[in-house]
């Protein structure tokens, strides 16, 4: 999923804020420099099939839709930052939000400058 991620931002159909991969869901905070619909076929296709190669199996990864929200203000996409990468905490998978390695509070990620 996160190579998926940093290829679409490679190839520019998406600015990369912040992200947090769930064990089961995913959550994202990005500027699309193409239609949502596009891009987000694009990734669920591109990983469904990656996933079903690895796993030598086939069936249906990802629900139908997607949530999207319109980030109005820089207090709304902190607020909304925040809440995505201390998901992991809470449900428990770590105590601290750098310690979630698939996550972009883990340092070892590069992320794009909103402001």
């Amino acid at each position: 999923m996160i190579d998926a991620l940093y290829f679409l931002r490679g190839e520019g159909r998406l600015k990369l804020y912040g992200f947090v991969v769930m064990p089961e869901h995913l959550h994202l905070l990005i500027r699309a420099m193409e239609p949502i619909p596009k891009l987000m076929h694009s990734l669920k296709s591109f990983t469904a099939k990656k996933t079903d190669k690895l796993s030598n199996s086939t069936g249906k990864i990802w629900q139908d839709g997607y949530y999207d929200y319109g980030i109005r203000t820089e207090q709304d996409f902190l607020t909304r930052l925040i809440y995505l990468e201390e998901n992991p905490i809470r449900k428990g998978l770590v105590t601290t939000i750098e310690d979630y390695p698939f996550s972009s509070a883990n340092k070892s990620f590069e992320t794009d400058t909103p402001f």
